[in-house]
């Protein structure tokens, strides 16, 4: 699970084995830029380290994301490149506000 609150621009993620906090700087003069700074993750490990190793690789490399639809956001680097796609759970995020 990954967790965006742009309100508060953070970032929080519970990957398989880790979790992992961050913070999220937004370009108000880049149409839908998003990057995430200052990652920090837990260090343990567990068989799928490949895969979150390559989820952290993706939100480092965020740059922008794009809209697939109303419940999909794609984080993609900065040529364009899609890296991670999202599924966007609108209703649970707006009961906590």
């Amino acid at each position: 699970t990954i967790t965006i609150d742009i309100y508060e621009r953070n970032v929080f993620a519970n990957l398989p084995c880790n979790t992992v906090n961050g913070k999220i700087l937004i370009d108000v003069n880049v149409k839908n830029s998003v990057t995430f700074l200052d990652l920090a993750a837990t260090r343990a490990t567990c068989k799928e380290i490949a895969t979150e190793q390559e989820i952290l690789l993706a939100l480092e490399s965020t740059t922008t994301y794009k809209f697939d639809g109303e419940k999909k956001i794609i984080l993609c680097d900065k040529n364009g490149k899609s890296l991670l796609e999202l599924t966007f759970d609108s209703d649970k995020y707006m009961k906590n506000r």
